[in-house]
C-alpha cells in the first residue's frame, strides 16, 4: 500500500510501529541517549520526506546513512575481509520480532478402522 492510499489512522499506526522499531535499535547502540533519540527522529523524518513509501527498511537505511555521516559507522576493512565491528558496537539486547501469523490447522479425529 502506498502512502497516498493510507488513511490517517493507518499512517499513524505505521509511524508508531516504525518509531518503536528504530528506538529499539538505537537503544542497543553504544551512543549517548540524547544522540540516539536525535538519530532516530532524524531517520524517521528523512524517511517520511523521501520518495519511497514509508517502511522499516527505508527508515533503517536512513539511520545507517546518519551513522555514516556522524562517523559512528566503523565499516569494513574491505569487502573480502572480516568486519571491524558493528556500527557502533551494539549492546547485546533483545528485539522483539514482528508478530507471526500462525496457521490454524484443524485436527481430524481418527476413527477406528472399519467403524
Amino acid at each position: 500500500m502506498t502512502d497516498a492510499a493510507m488513511s490517517p489512522a493507518e499512517r499513524e499506526a505505521l509511524t508508531t510501529k516504525l518509531r518503536d522499531r528504530v528506538l529499539l535499535y538505537v537503544n542497543g547502540m553504544d551512543v549517548p541517549p540524547i544522540l540516539a533519540l536525535e538519530l532516530a527522529l532524524t531517520a524517521l523524518r528523512r524517511a517520511e520526506a523521501g520518495t519511497e513509501p514509508l517502511s522499516a527498511p527505508v527508515v533503517m537505511r536512513e539511520l545507517h546513512a546518519l551513522l555514516k555521516e556522524n562517523q559512528l559507522h566503523t565499516g569494513w576493512v574491505d569487502r573480502q575481509g572480516p568486519p571491524r565491528g558493528s556500527m557502533p558496537p551494539l549492546n547485546r539486547c533483545s528485539m522483539v520480532p514482528e508478530p507471526l501469523e500462525f496457521l490454524r490447522l484443524r485436527r481430524r479425529r481418527r476413527t477406528p478402522a472399519g467403524g
